[in-house]
């Protein structure tokens, strides 16, 4: 057993070597998995890890690349992970300053990544893989990120593991991420903008977190924030204006310390503690200091003190009945203007014609108490100014533009979250609306009769549309985002002008009884993983395509498409929903490019209604999927199902008909002796492979090469199948 352990531990340290790759076992008490280790001499080129390492007459899967395992190589340019890995660990990549590229062979299963593994990365401009739940401290330290998109999996992200990432420009906090670490994007000096997600839950921005971030200019902050910790915003030279919602209690020490172009602050109605005086030490442009809470905040005495010129140059601006308490208070008693007339909660006013009422600190347009008070053409401000505070402009009110009649245009900034309920019902001079890009919820009624209007594009941020939003509009394009989850019943129905639906909605499953019979195109976006039910039901779409992405069809998703002759399923379909082409009389070629059939939510509803249909429509599968579909459940009704359909992953490379460890010897084959230059294993002629070329054939990952990677991707086939 002792010498079981120390061989073990030797192999570890040292690996065992498999096309160029040094390997170790994950667990030395089950010892079927492995790692990637270091090497002797390191790594260099472009390497491909594969799923399978054959060693010592066995196979094991590649599960994981080790701590330190490429650390230092400046000669690697490119990483392949397969989809094994389930985990990167510390400093993997860290120091390899020529990595450009690394990417992963269809879903990734990684979770988790260590502390610091691409730490000084300075090549790597772009990272994406989905699934990551938890990204390690200074993971991507010093890399040369210039944008990051973060997998909606993401709920962690460790200290410094962003910082001085100084080619950074943009970064979005989507819904999941729940903990930012300290100083997470220290020292991103090009970073411009950061985006919150509307959903985002962080309760939290820690310790210089942007600290010198000097080209941010603003942060519109969750709602959810109640601390901001010491030097969280310190040295950003960019940021003019700073508005903190009402969900903020407590602000660290020297916050906003040398945010030197900083002009205005808006504090929230629940803020109780600010760090010491220094937080807004070398503001020297601040002029407009807002405080909404009606007790005057506590400061702290750490830290030395503001001089007199602070307080003679910059006003004050509190709620009207708090203005003497702050005038009592320690350090606010400093000030030379406090203004006690500014607008508070509930306070309604106009400037340029717009009504507004005030909400938590923020301003939501209104009309003035007369329904039809606007018309022509309105532009919303991103921010509005009155007796002296400035207030960022966020929602639509409920009846703000109600039976406004003469309005023709309305210009939305991207500060509006939400569209009231009723906000431009009965609209009918409305032509053109542009919903912004911060928009998340769309009221009941929004634009119900707004029947003038062309098109409607529903942007990618919005998540819920409610009852009848667009109730009775007569859009020819509509466009629904990806991040729509919800839709309110009746929301499109009457909308009989729709001609073309363009859906990508990720995971929505129900479309609230849209008015479906008059669209003649649908396009379903690349990104979208449930169809809901009834999607197109009864429409005059001829050919509809399911792109890769989608595992889920709803019941009746094309129902009722009496012009329909074809339609093709993505690779990625495991179910499909109750009579899915029922009434498609016309349909004739149906191809499906699942290699394993996909299953039925209820087998006494299949694809069609009646068994000539199967009859006369022509199944279209992958060849390696024939046998498959002929003993499968509803698929084996058909009469007639052909091989023909092209397919993502590997089939028959050598042409006997099936797809086994004979395949992955004829890409090695052909790797090493050339195939069919005298080697038996590798297609020699038309009879096997028809008009194809056999090279072709053999370039299984489609990647224009013939290597070790073709075979790995027909051993993950076999593994799964």
């Amino acid at each position: 057993m002792l010498l079981l352990l120390m061989l073990g531990t030797a192999l570890e340290a040292e690996g065992f070597v498999v096309d160029g790759i040094a390997y170790g076992y994950t667990r030395f008490e089950d010892m079927t998995t492995l790692r990637v280790v270091k090497k002797s001499g390191g790594y260099s080129g472009d390497i491909e890890i594969p799923h399978v390492a054959h060693y010592g007459g066995s196979d094991y899967l590649v599960t994981e690349v080790g701590a330190e395992a490429f650390r230092n190589c400046t000669g690697l340019n490119s990483v392949s992970l397969s989809t094994n890995m389930t985990y990167i660990g510390d400093y993997a990549f860290a120091g390899c300053t020529n990595l450009t590229t690394v990417t992963i062979s269809g879903l990734s299963n990684i979770s988790r990544m260590g502390n610091g593994v691409f730490e000084n990365c300075r090549s790597l401009s772009s990272f994406n893989v989905p699934g990551v739940a938890s990204i390690g401290d200074r993971c991507f330290y010093g890399a040369g990120l210039t944008s990051i998109n973060l997998p909606w999996t993401v709920n962690s992200i460790g200290n410094e593991a962003f910082s001085e990432c100084d080619s950074l420009v943009e970064i979005a906090i989507e819904d999941n991420i729940t903990q930012l670490g300290q100083a997470a994007f220290k020292g991103c000096d090009r970073l411009e903008k950061v985006t919150f997600s509307n959903k985002n839950n962080i309760t939290s921005i820690e310790s210089n977190t942007f600290e010198d971030c000097s080209q941010i200019r603003q942060i519109v902050f969750p709602t959810s924030l109640k601390t901001i910790g010491d030097y969280a915003f310190k040295g950003c030279t960019a940021m003019e204006r700073i508005v903190l919602p009402d969900s903020v209690m407590a602000i660290g020490k020297y916050v906003f310390n040398g945010c030197s172009n900083l002009a205005s602050v808006t504090l929230g109605c629940k803020v109780t503690s600010i760090g010491n005086q220094m937080v807004f030490g070398g503001c020297d442009q601040l002029t407009s200091l807002t405080c909404l809470a009606s007790v005057p905040p506590t400061i702290g005495d750490e830290g030395g003190a503001l001089g007199s010129d602070f307080f003679s140059r910059v006003t004050l601006n509190v709620l009207p009945d708090a203005i003497e308490a702050y005038q009592s208070a320690t350090f606010w008693n400093l000030f030379s203007n406090i203004m006690g007339d500014g607008p508070s909660d509930g306070y309604n006013f106009a400037v340029d014609g717009i009504y507004y009422t005030i909400e938590n600190g923020q301003a939501i347009v209104i009309n003035n108490g007369t329904t039809g008070c606007y018309s022509g053409s309105i532009v919303i401000p991103e921010e509005v100014t009155y007796q002296g505070v400035t207030f960022p402009v966020t929602a639509i009110g409920n009846n703000a533009f109600r039976k406004c009649h003469g309005l023709s245009h309305v210009t939305l900034p991207n500060t509006i979250r939400s569209i009231g309920d009723n906000a431009f019902f009965e609209c009918y001079g409305l032509h053109e609306i542009d919903l912004p890009s911060s928009l998340t919820e769309i009221g009941a009624y929004a634009f119900y009769l707004c029947f003038n209007i062309s098109s409607v594009t529903i942007p990618d941020s919005v998540t819920v549309i409610k009852e009848y939003a667009f109730d009775a509009c007569s859009m020819s394009t509509l466009t629904i985002g990806k991040s729509v989850t919800t839709i309110g019943t009746g929301a499109f129905v009457f909308c009989d002008g729709i001609r073309t639906l363009i859906w990508n909605a990720k995971r929505c499953s129900s479309i609230g009884s849209m008015h479906t019979f008059d669209i003649y195109n649908v396009q379903i976006g690349d990104e979208v993983e449930v169809i809901p039910d009834y999607l197109v039901y009864g429409s005059k779409i001829t050919q509809v395509i399911v792109p890769n992405s989608v595992t889920t069809i709803g019941t009746s998703a094309f129902n009722g498409c009496s012009r329909l002759t074809s339609a093709t399923l993505g690779s990625g379909v495991t179910n499909i929903g109750k009579s899915l082409f029922y009434g498609c009389d016309q349909m004739t070629e149906l191809t499906s490019l699942a290699f394993m059939p996909p299953g039925f939510s209820d087998t006494d509803f299949g694809l069609f209604k009646e068994m000539d249909d199967y009859a006369r429509v022509t199944l279209h599968v992958p060849a390696i999927s024939v046998n498959a579909y002929q003993m499968a459940v509803i698929w084996s009704n058909f009469s007639q199902i052909i091989g023909d359909a092209p397919g993502d992953i590997p089939g028959d490379v050598n042409g006997d008909g099936e797809v086994n460890i004979a395949d992955v010897n004829t890409v090695i084959d052909v790797i090493i002796n050339g195939g069919s230059h005298g080697h038996s294993h590798a297609p020699s002629n038309e009879s096997e492979t028809g008009s194809e070329d056999w090279s072709i054939i053999i370039d299984v990952n489609g990647d224009g090469e013939i290597n070790i990677a073709d075979a790995n991707v027909i051993i993950d086939y076999i593994l799964n199948h």
